[in-house]
């Protein structure tokens, strides 16, 4: 991504913030950032997909990886999820 230094450094600070976050006790503020940030990186991997970008398979490859690890971070994120105790009606 020549020329777009900056957005892959925002990217990758983004990756770092998430990664905290998630190792943080709010594990689900975390996951949640992992989760929207797939859907940008699918965005932006859809933008490089236009026919004058010679590199656009390895935007492609990347683009068919993406939703993989989406779905990986939703189970995770819903396994985590915290489960109120039952009610005992007490």
């Amino acid at each position: 991504m020549r020329g777009k230094e900056n957005i892959v450094r925002a990217f990758g600070l983004r990756e770092i913030t998430s990664g905290i976050m998630t190792l943080s006790v709010d594990k689900q503020a975390g996951l949640a950032s992992r989760i929207d940030g797939d859907a940008l990186d699918i965005a932006t991997l859809a933008t490089a997909m236009r026919p004058h970008n010679h590199k656009r398979g390895n935007a492609a490859f990347a683009s068919a990886m993406v939703p993989d690890i989406t779905l990986l971070d939703i189970a995770i994120s819903a396994s985590t999820v915290r489960r109120k105790p039952a009610d005992t009606g007490d």
